[in-house]
């Protein structure tokens, strides 16, 4: 048994449902400061192409697909989830849009330019590790670190025990990241480039043509965001010995999730998410046709609100094969915004969407259409104004500003009708300026 740990994820899940209901009143506001450009979560990813020069040395445009189909599943565009046909008619209420979108980085950890795919020849790719992902990982408080391999090896794991397609860690401070690693520099997903977009050789995953909407990808980044499988079973007694891992994992990942745990009162089945109906066991299709939606009901739990629910085979997080997945529920979402507000805020930051290149002119302009305040003159060479449209809204207003790598120069504080900020020290060239959550660029001449 191993009551550390299990001790350890009660508490952390107990915090979960605070930061949760947190999120939902608002209350997230961190000394980092965020930024939602068109109401989306931009993420600078990196990928890292693990290669020995063969198949799995995969093409830009493989992996520009990866992105342009999680952006469609991120953002609820997929088009897969006609009622009674893809997604039970009872989901449909509960579809969630995560609101995110992943662009690759543009600058890398030291500034220089990047085009957010970076290769890396070895011998090893066939057989890649945890322990082999930190020689390769940019910041991952910055930077969404994807591992594209040949082949996934995971001590303790035979081939009898079927071929790994992807796995992600949870977020560094999920206590179940400690059985896999405690090393950071993990943290991101690990992935066979066959299971990265849908041209190229993701056409062909693992020998049949499974991959045309990209959804492994989409499965792994839902660890990434903190969220369990829906048939997940946390809540009984472990049996655990460190050297038998794959044991421990197949015993509590694979079943029965039909069991509960209580958090304030509300019944959280195994993957703690309230709208998603207890699955006693992984989905796993016989053949290559998806089960009809509504047609498998493992559990005679109720779920609160719904009562006796089919399981939801149709979600993400399940283990169908990718083209029967379309959705996840607003209760998973909640657990991708507490997690984004916390351990994984600076990754969309400000401050961070500059350092990494990914926030282009455009966002700008738009973040910048209704602003409350104005700078001037623009181009200065010394003496910067910043003058407040409206003074009634714009009264002790933090302000930051930034270079163009996103480093911090000076913060003040808005107080008055004008605000000077003395610039004649800064080299000449193009600087941020944020007020509250307005951005301005200016130019020092």
């Amino acid at each position: 048994e191993n009551p550390a740990v299990l001790a350890q994820l009660d508490a952390y899940e107990q915090n979960m449902q605070a930061e949760i209901q947190a999120t939902k009143n608002g209350r997230t506001k961190g000394l980092t400061t965020d930024t939602l450009i068109n109401g989306l979560h931009i993420l600078p990813v990196v990928f890292h192409i693990i290669h020995n020069n063969g198949p799995e040395n995969i093409s830009d445009e493989q992996i520009m697909s990866s992105l342009e189909l999680l952006n469609i599943d991120y953002n609820m565009l997929n088009a897969d989830t006609v009622s009674g046909v893809n997604t039970y008619a009872g989901f449909g209420s509960r579809r969630a849009n995560p609101k995110i979108e992943f662009r690759l980085a543009r600058l890398d950890p030291d500034g220089n330019p990047t085009s957010g795919i970076v290769r890396h020849e070895t011998s090893k790719a066939n057989s890649i590790t945890y322990s082999d992902m930190p020689q390769y990982a940019w910041d991952a408080s910055k930077y969404l670190n994807v591992f594209s391999v040949g082949g996934i090896t995971v001590e303790g794991m035979g081939t009898e025990q079927g071929t790994i397609i992807g796995m992600s860690l949870f977020p560094p401070t999920n206590p179940l990241t400690s059985m896999f690693t405690d090393d950071p520099n993990c943290d991101g997903v690990l992935i066979r480039h066959d299971a990265i977009g849908n041209i190229g050789t993701a056409e062909n995953l693992i020998g049949y043509e499974l991959n045309a909407q990209n959804r492994s990808f989409t499965h792994e980044l839902g660890h990434y965001f903190n969220l369990y499988h829906p048939f997940q079973n946390l809540n009984e007694e472990w049996d655990f010995a460190g050297e038998d891992m794959m044991d421990f994992l197949m015993q509590q990942l694979m079943g029965t999730g039909c069991d509960t745990v209580s958090f304030s009162g509300k019944p959280l089945y195994g993957d703690y998410v309230e709208d998603t109906p207890p699955v006693s066991a992984a989905t796993q299709n016989d053949d290559f046709n998806c089960f009809e939606v509504g047609s498998v009901n493992t559990c005679t739990n109720d779920v609160p609100g719904y009562g006796d629910e089919p399981d939801m085979i149709e979600n993400y997080m399940d283990y169908q094969w990718g083209f029967c997945t379309n959705l996840f529920t607003e209760g998973q979402l909640e657990r991708i915004n507490a997690t984004l507000n916390g351990y994984r805020r600076n990754l969309w930051s400000y401050e961070n969407l500059i350092a990494t290149g990914v926030l282009g002119y455009n966002d700008i302009a738009e973040m910048t259409m209704e602003q409350g305040f104005e700078l001037y003159p623009n181009p200065t060479e010394d003496i910067l104004n910043v003058k407040a449209k409206n003074v009634n809204n714009t009264q002790n207003v933090d302000i930051h500003i930034f270079d163009i790598s996103g480093k911090l120069l000076q913060q003040l504080r808005f107080e008055g009708e004008t605000l000077r900020v003395n610039i004649s020290d800064y080299p000449s060239g193009i600087y941020f300026l944020k007020a509250g959550n307005e951005t301005l660029k200016f130019i020092k001449k």
